[in-house]
């Protein structure tokens, strides 16, 4: 019972998550990228990894191993986070690749939607000021999300 708890707990959040993408992604003109939205999170690798690491209070080393393994695998597969766009190169530096604006776009719908699930506000240009030295983007996309965010 309480494993189905924290189940339903999850899939609320993802699906309260993706609603609020979906209604700035219709916003932004990229309805079709809020539908497709993080689906990725419902498969059992991410959803089960999410579900045990924010929903329960299992702390130990698979718990975490099994979330890092999980993020990775999230941000490799949805094109809207900027991880997604580093090449990383053989000598074991990395290269920002340039991002196209649809996914620009939905990175922030998803910023917007975290922040409207979460906390019930859009709080996207204060998260974004406190994130933003963490994010390794080319600089031609940093400034088309700091123009957009400026205007929101």
């Amino acid at each position: 019972m309480y494993i189905l708890i924290k189940y339903f707990r999850y899939l609320w959040y993802i699906l309260k998550h993706k609603w609020y993408v979906l209604i700035e992604c219709i916003k932004l003109k990229i309805p079709f990228r809020g539908l497709v939205h993080d689906l990725s999170k419902f498969l059992p690798c991410e959803f089960n990894a999410y579900m045990k690491f924010f929903y329960s209070n299992m702390e130990n080393d698979n718990v975490k191993l099994e979330f890092d393994l999980a993020w990775n695998h999230h941000q490799n597969v949805n094109k809207h986070h900027w991880q997604y766009w580093l090449l990383r190169l053989d000598d074991g530096s990395t290269e920002c690749l340039p991002i196209p604006k649809k996914y620009l776009k939905e990175m922030l719908a998803d910023w917007i939607g975290a922040g409207k699930a979460i906390t019930g506000e859009n709080n996207i240009k204060s998260w974004y000021m406190k994130n933003k030295d963490k994010m390794n983007m080319c600089p031609e996309s940093i400034k088309y999300l700091e123009e957009k965010i400026d205007n929101m």
